[in-house]
């Protein structure tokens, strides 16, 4: 059955994601939106970045973390009320070794706890090789603050 709140979370989502310069710089886009959960992608590498750290291919460290923080707020913003504005409290991230060629990032946020004001998200940050396998780069557990 679908999510009623859905396209309303989906224009959330857009709209938050829009406001973000540096993440619509860098080429992210919304693959998928639900209550609680949005899933973005990256195809590109931004320019004037690092060229890569062997252990996490071209895609560096701080890139990995922004998307899966990213990912982590907006699946808060679709899961709050319109115009609330969301804020990253705390964030842990685990950094997992690969040494493959990455060629795009996917990230999925989900919120675990909603409350009225402190919410739990966590996201899972895939990275894409040349044949479409998808391995686990980065893992992102963040509180957030909606008011």
């Amino acid at each position: 059955m679908a999510d009623p709140n859905s396209q309303d979370a989906q224009a959330r989502v857009s709209s938050a994601l829009r406001a973000r310069r540096l993440l619509a710089d860098w080429g992210v886009a919304v693959a998928g939106v639900e209550t609680g959960r949005v899933t973005l992608k990256m195809t590109q590498k931004p320019r004037g970045t690092d060229p890569g750290d062997p252990p996490h291919g071209p895609f560096d460290r701080a890139i990995l973390t922004a998307l899966g923080d990213a990912a982590c707020w907006l699946a808060v913003i679709s899961a709050t009320a319109p115009h609330q504005s969301v804020a990253t409290l705390e964030m842990k991230v685990d950094l997992i070794t690969t040494e493959m060629p990455i060629v795009a990032l996917e990230a999925t946020g989900e919120v675990k706890r909603l409350g009225r004001s402190v919410s739990a998200a966590y996201s899972t940050v895939m990275g894409l090789d040349e044949a479409g396998e998808r391995h686990k780069l980065c893992l992102v557990q963040a509180t957030m603050l909606a008011q």
